[in-house]
């Protein structure tokens, strides 16, 4: 079953580790199947300053934002969500005509401006994840919550 749901992905830096690679492409592959999804990389900014890296790359994601996008920001602090309660989130953000926009940020955190701008502040787990990592659980539970609504034995309950 194909949903007509857009989903957007901005992250800083690429995948370099191919582990990491091939599990977010696996996940990524069975996305597309069910839905439309858009990934946006953001090159790192290279600079001895924590506070230059973090506000740069803040202004460059803000510019690969749209108007319809809700923004959900990965962010330590934020809400943390069972995989019912995410898919709910997904599926809710999806039928009034919004793109859930998921924003990882560099290795130095999001800046105040992103923070700001973000209509929801999720934490994948109490636990800190390279970015890397977080891109590749990110996708499994967005394709988990997919399958929830969709009906897909996937998620066993």
């Amino acid at each position: 079953m194909k949903l007509t749901y857009n989903i957007k992905i901005i992250r800083v830096g690429k995948i370099k580790n191919k582990h990491f690679y091939n599990a977010s492409k696996l996940y990524f592959d069975r996305i597309e199947n069910i839905c439309n999804i858009k990934e946006i990389t953001i090159k790192e900014v290279k600079s001895k300053n924590f506070s230059t890296i973090i506000n740069q790359e803040g202004k460059n994601i803000i510019n690969k934002i749209d108007k319809k996008d809700f923004i959900i920001l990965l962010d330590e602090k934020g809400k943390l969500f069972n995989s019912m309660e995410f898919s709910k989130v997904i599926d809710n953000i999806c039928t009034q005509q919004k793109t859930p926009c998921f924003i990882i940020g560099g290795s130095y955190g999001n800046s105040q401006q992103i923070k700001n701008k973000a209509d929801l502040l999720i934490s994948l787990s109490p636990l800190t994840f390279c970015h890397e990592l977080a891109y590749v659980v990110l996708l499994e539970q967005i394709y988990r919550s997919l399958t929830i609504i969709i009906g897909h034995p996937y998620h066993n309950e």
